[in-house]
């Protein structure tokens, strides 16, 4: 049995509340309680969202108290908690920060499944404190009354999005569960994966690891002299058949729970079965999975049984085909790739992720040499039929700029595309300037009004749109050049340089120089957006 949104109801302190949306949701189980302080839905505030280490299946408190008109922020808080597994919102201070509850949130909510809890409406008597104390306490109860792990977990894993459900995530969840410490090992005390209790004891716990004397396999617990004193239990798993041992390190007196150890074992069992297919074998892909998700110990490892100097790989390119069909080829184009890479670097990481081919290369030097491998790139996709576009990620310093630019990729280059509309090749820089401009429109009318306002002086122009399409191709597609402008409007220069000096003109400011078009750029963008 676990804690569902339904039983929090009976909680003292929600009583008087109102579940006003999401009714199909009361049956999921919450893990945990948190508290939404700033919720206005900001670019930044979305990277940090989607790079931390998250799992949702909490109840979340939030008063919007920063944005408690803009009902379009609020709908863009509910979705974003809704995608990351999120059970539902307790809305506070309803009547005295919110007016109301705008029934574009109710209906929001209803489709996603997502419940909405009012509390008591126009009092000011209201304290955070009092449900985030009762429901603490209600989960702290229930797990020492029930002991089940992997109904919950499993429930919880089975909501998240697919690049999360791996064997480390299933760790992290136990880690953060049992407040223990795992450790997945291969042959010759490989490490595997490795996940802390807390997470700052990573790097003690592993290299403690090839020194400690391990008892014997399904035996039980060795008391060690490790992180102030710790109980070591050593459970067998199996990957297609070969044997892998699954470490449990716990640190207190009292010997931990056997049945919470053997349901500990049967749920990393499991999730090797489903998300870890050969887990001990090394393969590009696994080496791949470890950058993009950043497991510094498990890409260490690989990296050296692979004998490449990770540290020296700068540069990530993601090729996205376009179509199944280039999806169903992508496979083929793994080794055709490699060796076109091995023509312009001499270190090459490539294999297939989340249906996307990655390329990890330590250059290309020079821009022109990469332009040159662009090209050939192109043409290689050609030839194999795959009709694909690939983000250049450059300046990689370390793996967790690189999962910021991988998750950045997955959100916005769909936005990218809109805004830059025909390419086949864009820089992270153009994804995430599109990330900022879909965030600016997910923030309602007033940010919007205020981000294209430097256009206002075309609206309403019989040349304007003309103007503001000259404007667009200018800046977004040619990046300011008037020949190019001219060949892709098929204008002759002179009228495209006679529509700029007008353009200078009417907006008060000149259009082909920086920093004055960098508000033209975004808002140029935007209207593309709008438009698209």
């Amino acid at each position: 049995m676990s804690v569902t949104v339904s039983d929090l109801l009976a909680l003292p302190s929600l009583r008087g509340s109102q579940v006003i949306a999401g009714q199909k949701g009361l049956s999921r189980i919450i893990t945990s309680v948190s508290v939404l302080e700033y919720a206005q839905p900001t670019f930044l505030q979305d990277a940090l969202f989607h790079n931390n280490e998250f799992y949702g299946s909490e109840i979340v408190i939030t008063a919007f108290a920063n944005i408690p008109d803009d009902v379009e922020a609020q709908c863009a808080n509910i979705r974003r908690l809704a995608e990351a597994g999120e059970v539902g919102l307790i809305l506070y201070y309803v009547g005295i920060l919110m007016k109301r509850v705008d029934p574009r949130l109710i209906q929001l909510a209803n489709e996603l499944d997502f419940v909405l809890i009012r509390m008591p409406v126009g009092r000011m008597d209201l304290r955070y404190s009092e449900v985030i104390g009762d429901v603490m306490e209600a989960i702290f109860w229930d797990r020492t009354e029930h002991t089940a792990l992997n109904t919950e977990l499993l429930e919880l894993i089975s909501r998240l999005p697919s690049h999360q459900r791996t064997v480390d995530t299933v760790l992290k969840l136990l880690s953060d569960r049992l407040h223990f410490s795992l450790l997945l090992m291969g042959a010759g005390r490989s490490v595997l994966n490795a996940v802390a209790w807390p997470r700052t004891a990573a790097e003690e716990l592993v290299s403690a690891l090839p020194s400690l004397t391990l008892p014997e396999s399904g035996a039980g617990p060795a008391r060690l002299e490790l992180l102030g004193g710790t109980w070591l239990f050593r459970l067998p798993v199996t990957a297609d058949g070969r044997p892998l041992d699954l470490l449990l390190f716990s640190s207190g007196d009292a010997v931990p729970d056997p049945s919470l150890i053997s349901q500990a074992g049967e749920l990393v069992q499991l999730a090797v079965n489903l998300w870890g297919g050969s887990h001990d074998q090394v393969a590009a892909t696994e080496l791949v999975r470890a950058i993009l998700l950043d497991e510094p110990m498990k890409m260490r490892r690989l990296a050296e049984i692979f004998r490449v100097d990770v540290a020296s790989i700068h540069t990530m390119w993601i090729i996205h085909p376009l179509d199944s069909a280039g999806k169903e080829k992508l496979h083929s184009a793994i080794e055709p790739v490699r060796r076109l890479a091995y023509g312009h670097v001499s270190t090459v990481l490539c294999d297939l992720y989340e249906g996307d081919l990655f390329l990890f290369m330590d250059g290309p030097a020079t821009l022109p040499e990469g332009e040159e491998l662009c090209q050939a790139l192109e043409e290689t996709l050609d030839e194999l039929g795959i009709q694909a576009v690939t983000t250049q990620c450059g300046a990689q310093a370390t793996t967790t700029m690189v999962r910021a630019a991988f998750l950045s990729n997955q959100q916005n280059l769909e936005l990218a595309r809109r805004v830059f509309p025909g390419r086949r090749h864009y820089s992270i820089d153009e994804v995430d300037f599109a990330g900022s401009c879909g965030a600016i429109l997910a923030a309602g009318e007033d940010a919007l009004a205020q981000a294209t306002a430097v256009l206002d002086p075309l609206r309403g122009l019989k040349d304007g749109p003309e103007l503001l399409h000259t404007l667009a191709v200018c800046l977004l597609d040619c990046n300011g050049g008037v020949t190019q402008t001219a060949r892709v409007l098929y204008l002759h220069p002179n009228t495209v340089k006679y529509r700029l000096r007008r353009l200078s003109d009417l907006l008060g400011r000149r259009v082909d120089q920086m920093p004055a078009a960098m508000g033209l750029y975004r808002a140029a963008a935007l209207e593309r957006l709008l438009q698209a």
